[in-house]
Order: structure tokens, then sequence, then C-alpha cells
């Protein structure tokens, strides 16, 4: 996947996207406290936030450099 900044709300927004879920990195909504935060709500199925769940989680040890 694309690697952006390290442990960034775009690189864990990209690498989810990659995935196929779609979230908003804080950037959008303040321009003075995005690059803190990843945007995320749900409107879809329990196993489809079960799936986000499992990807995110992943995804952040893999930006954080852990294999957990």
């Amino acid at each position: 996947f694309r690697r952006v900044l390290f442990r960034s709300p775009l690189a864990i927004s990209e690498y989810l996207l990659d995935r196929k879920v779609f979230t908003r990195e804080g950037s959008y909504t303040s321009k003075d406290f995005g690059h803190r935060y990843l945007r995320v709500s749900f409107s879809i199925p329990p196993s489809d936030i079960e799936y986000f769940a499992k990807i995110f989680i992943e995804g952040m040890n893999i930006l954080h450099g852990s294999s957990k």
C-alpha cells in the first residue's frame, strides 16, 4: 500500500482505502487538528464493521511496526 507519514491519519486512511474501506483523515474537517485523527462513521451491516475493526488493527500494527 502507499505509505505516507508513519503513524499519520492519512497513512491509515490510505491503507483502509486499499482494502475498500472509506474513511476520512481529520484534515478534511479541521486544518488545525486534522493531522491527529481519523474520522469514521458507520451506516453498514455489523459484519462490515467487524471487517473494519479487523483491518484497522492490522493496519495500525503495520504502521507502528508491530507484528501483533
